[in-house]
């Protein structure tokens, strides 16, 4: 089989070793920087010159596949001669395979004989919210006895949580699912859960197929929104809402599909244990991605904001990944290095994070947008006092100074005074953390979900 690869970036690297089993006649960019230039041996020609070579397949390997696509239709190259990166699969079949444990095994053979078989399908397998919830819903279908697979567009390292799990998976569907062997694929599920609304293209190729949907929506944020103004599935979908605030806002755009609530649920890890800490610094986590949406600057001014003789009556501790290239994070480093009590860690594992909450008082999710963090149920779980802004999706279960605090979007001044009050006043935070305990057991715990789950898919 010989190719034409047409564009050299990201998508390819990450691909690279895949599409180097074939034979490579030429790679073709329309960067003019890059025409002429060579990589692994082979020419890089400009888009003019394609014409010119024999090929089974130009493969479009750019994000920017839809427009690539165009420019060599209009070059009169039959359609039948040009593969999108989503639709490698047609490539071999043998990249179609399900994970169990370290093993892969076809999905056919995986599937045999499993009657009650469910897939979850997550953006990406990162150690974020929405395939931790993916993983928790897998969970508990696994315990009410369906055969779950987990899947995503894109690998990554919490792929080590389904393996210790032991839950299969299936990953890098993004260059898989607008192909033929993709629709093969998700026909042998009888329940197909889409994770996230950012699977719009995923949910328009399940249009007419005779699977069950369950399309789980997350998102808050108005920019996710766009573009999406013709819902597929929408007659025939069962959507569910993580939360009150996502039910609102999607309900503002698509006002004649019906949605109802589905919070994730959380394993109970809490030991219930509070240790006699005696007088020492209040301990104080943020916990996400470095990005302006977790704004982590907010809790970074508040804390500097904070009178002089309250410095020394806390640490700070901030988790989460940061992107050394991008503007945010610079903020986030220069506010950082006016806090001498500050401390930075990457990315923790589930297991590690369990351990980690029982070190600290208080948890902030500051975000400027976040629908339901899992980092803040989390905490309540392990009975902590959670400080959120008003655009955090477990704000509609906190009463102030009860079971919890809330905090005007981006407002440093009342996230100030939250903390200056916790500080003055520390024999409260088991108090709260108690309270905010009944907040994870009402909303959040296996049981609530497990119930829920049942009445949906008998409904189904």
């Amino acid at each position: 089989m010989k190719l034409i690869v047409w564009g050299i970036g990201k998508l390819f690297y990450k691909y690279r070793e895949m599409l180097m089993r074939f034979e490579i006649v030429k790679f073709c960019d329309n960067n003019i920087e890059m025409q002429g230039k060579s990589v692994d041996g082979i020419e890089i020609i400009a888009p003019v010159e394609l014409k010119k070579y024999s090929f089974t397949y130009v493969v479009i390997m750019t994000y920017s596949a839809e427009q690539v696509y165009c420019q060599i239709r209009r070059m009169e190259i039959s359609k039948e001669k040009i593969l999108m990166y989503s639709q490698l699969w047609r490539l071999a079949d043998n990249f179609v395979s399900i994970h169990v444990g370290k093993k892969a095994m076809r999905c056919k053979e995986w599937i045999i004989e499993k009657e009650k078989s469910v897939l979850l399908i997550s953006h990406n397998f990162s150690y974020t919210g929405i395939p931790v919830a993916l993983k928790n819903m897998a969970m508990i279908l696994r315990r009410m006895g369906y055969s779950v697979v987990m899947a995503a567009l894109e690998t990554g390292t919490f792929v080590q949580e389904l393996e210790n799990e032991k839950i299969a998976y299936m990953d890098n569907l993004e260059i898989g699912y607008q192909s033929r062997e993709m629709l093969d694929v998700l026909d042998r599920f009888k329940i197909i859960v889409i994770g996230t609304l950012s699977l719009y293209k995923m949910a328009m190729i399940l249009e007419g197929s005779k699977n069950q949907v369950i399309w789980w929506i997350h998102e808050t944020y108005e920019k996710y929104y766009i573009g999406k103004e013709n819902l597929p599935l929408k007659n025939t979908a069962r959507f569910l809402a993580g939360g009150e605030r996502v039910k609102r806002i999607f309900e503002k755009h698509y006002e004649d599909v019906r949605i109802e609530n589905l919070q994730y649920c959380l394993s109970d890890s809490n030991r219930s244990e509070t240790a006699e800490q005696g007088k020492r610094q209040m301990m104080i986590a943020i916990i996400g991605t470095v990005d302006e949406r977790k704004a982590q600057d907010i809790l970074l001014e508040a804390l500097i904001n904070l009178p002089i003789n309250y410095k020394e009556l806390f640490k700070v501790i901030v988790i989460g990944k940061i992107d050394k290239n991008a503007n945010f994070s610079k903020k986030i480093e220069k506010l950082a290095g006016r806090i001498s009590n500050l401390e930075w860690i990457p990315e923790m594992s589930q297991a590690e994070l369990d351990m980690f909450y029982e070190n600290i008082d208080v948890l902030v999710c500051p975000s400027r947008d976040d629908p339901m963090p899992i980092v803040v149920t989390q905490a309540m779980m392990h009975e902590k006092v959670c400080i959120v802004s008003d655009n955090v999706g477990q704000a509609e279960f906190i009463t102030q100074y009860e079971n919890g605090f809330v905090f005007p979007n981006e407002d440093v001044s009342a996230l100030m005074e939250i903390i200056k009050w916790l500080l003055a006043n520390g024999e409260e935070k088991e108090r709260i953390g108690r309270a905010a305990r009944k907040i994870y057991e009402k909303e959040f715990s296996e049981e609530v979900m497990e119930e829920k789950l049942k009445i949906i898919l008998n409904e189904l």
